[in-house]
């Protein structure tokens, strides 16, 4: 007799845990998309609020300090700094 694609098994037939696990992975996949958009974004938002100008000093002061080789004398001129802006 010639095969008509009809199985002679009988369907699976999943437990309750099994069908609450499968429901919850398809129910689940839509957030998950939704997390990863809103984490990208965030990643985006922040990269470009670290690359604002420092606030408290001006740029060449921040630079001068940033090539100071030695952290005492950077301390030194940074105090010189606060005590010249607060005259």
């Amino acid at each position: 007799m010639p095969s008509l694609g009809i199985s002679a098994r009988a369907p699976r037939v999943l437990t309750d845990a099994q069908f609450r696990y499968r429901m919850r992975a398809v129910a689940e996949a839509p957030v998950k998309r939704v997390e990863f958009r809103l984490m990208a974004a965030t990643l985006v938002l922040s990269s470009a609020a670290v690359a604002q100008k420092p606030p408290l000093l001006p740029e060449k002061d921040v630079a001068a300090l940033a090539n100071e080789l030695s952290g005492e004398t950077a301390k030194r001129n940074l105090e010189g700094i606060a005590r010249a802006k607060g005259k």
